[in-house]
């Protein structure tokens, strides 16, 4: 039970690092990188 919940958070971290990117692309003036 603990490996899936901690499994679940490393997903949604990597998932938010990787809409943070993308933010940060937009917010310098590049393109979108993923969306």
């Amino acid at each position: 039970m603990n490996d899936i919940r901690r499994t679940i958070l490393w997903v949604i971290f990597g998932f938010s690092m990787v809409l943070l990117w993308d933010k940060w692309q937009l917010h310098n003036g590049n393109k979108a990188t993923f969306f």
